[in-house]
């Protein structure tokens, strides 16, 4: 026959293994959490891009290659373009003679 102390003893002890590992499971989901959403917490980011803000050309086609980070989807001047798995993208655009701006959006 089994002691009621010591039944209650292990019952505590069950009790309170079973709350710590759902403590500790719980905060495992949230650092998975927390490391899985950085990506989208840093924003879109773009680097190495091969023209400088400003420049000034005599040829009618200038290629626009770089790198973008935690970017879906990205157009230059409303056209979509696509990189590789790495991010790499190289596109080339059509200046019009005179003054022409681009835009890159991500």
């Amino acid at each position: 026959m089994i002691s009621t102390s010591l039944f209650n003893s292990r019952t505590k002890l069950r009790r309170l293994l079973i709350s710590l590992l759902l403590i500790i499971g719980l905060g495992l989901l949230c650092v998975y959490i927390y490391f899985q959403s950085l990506r989208y917490l840093h924003g879109p980011r773009i680097h190495n891009l091969s023209l400088p803000s400003h420049f000034s050309t005599s040829s009618s086609i200038v290629e626009l290659s770089g790198t973008f980070e935690n970017v879906d989807f990205a157009w230059i001047n409303g056209r979509q373009i696509y990189g590789d798995p790495e991010g790499k993208f190289k596109e080339d655009i059509v200046l019009l003679p005179g003054y022409t701006r681009g835009a890159l959006n991500v």
